[in-house]
């Protein structure tokens, strides 16, 4: 369309101003019509739409904004874009980053509404016309279900992590009980033998053998707890 008219505007020169005026009663019809799709087309987005320009002050917003978040003032031209919006933490964020000039930058808010939990993305954006004209697109989007499903998420990695925790503890504590279990057997046939002890000596140098099997086995169980809670329990930088 830019094009177009840059070429009509040029053949217009050297004709007479009747034929002017009716050529650019024509572009001016062509170029409302063009305006008015774009407006429909941005009015017809899921998201909502802020432009401003150079100096930060509004040029459009589109109907979906306003069900997204609440603005202040109905009368929305010749302000500056953060004054619009009532949720302070949002136009705190769209002032800082527009008063810094920020190419882009983009920040997910989370409030609630009449018990309601509510995220809303805002990204932000420079706008740079060949021209030098400048100006920001900040984009303000609903995604309390993608965030629901990334929480979610989340929550199935950590019980999986969880679960694959606890089955590599019980594995470590099932092959210090089992051989306890056994030596425990030993030592209760041992005891429980029927007849005289022919041999004291050895008889109490087979007990303390297996006394110091179970006694090991108990420390390396002890070992498995303490490096455990080591992992899971935050330390205290001890720096120097």
């Amino acid at each position: 369309m830019r094009n177009f008219i840059t070429a009509a505007l040029k053949k217009t020169e050297k004709l007479a101003t009747e034929e002017k005026v009716s050529i650019y009663e024509n572009l001016l019809k062509n170029i409302s019509e063009d305006d008015d799709l774009m407006i429909m087309v941005l009015d017809s987005l899921s998201t909502g739409i802020i432009v401003s320009d150079a100096n930060n002050r509004i040029v459009f917003i589109n109907k979906y904004l306003a069900k997204l978040i609440r603005l202040k003032k109905t009368d929305i031209f010749d302000v500056n874009v953060w004054e619009i919006i009532s949720e302070q933490q949002i136009s705190d964020f769209i002032r800082n980053v527009l008063s810094a000039k920020q190419k882009r930058a983009s920040k997910i808010f989370k409030y609630n509404i009449e018990d309601k939990s509510f995220a809303i993305e805002v990204r932000i954006f420079l706008l740079k016309h060949a021209s030098g004209k400048t100006g920001y697109m900040i984009n303000i989007e609903n995604v309390t279900d993608r965030e629901n499903e990334k929480s979610k998420k989340k929550r199935a990695e950590s019980f999986a992590s969880l679960t694959a925790l606890t089955a590599g503890i019980a594995h470590e504590f099932k092959n210090p009980l089992g051989s306890m279990s056994i030596y425990l057997q030993l030592l209760e046939k041992q005891l429980s033998k029927q007849g005289g002890i022919e041999d004291l000596d050895a008889f109490r140098e087979s007990l303390k053998s297996k006394v110091k099997v179970l006694s090991s086995e108990v420390e390396r169980l002890n070992d498995i707890v303490v490096n455990f809670l080591s992992t899971v329990r935050p330390r205290s930088a001890n720096l120097q």
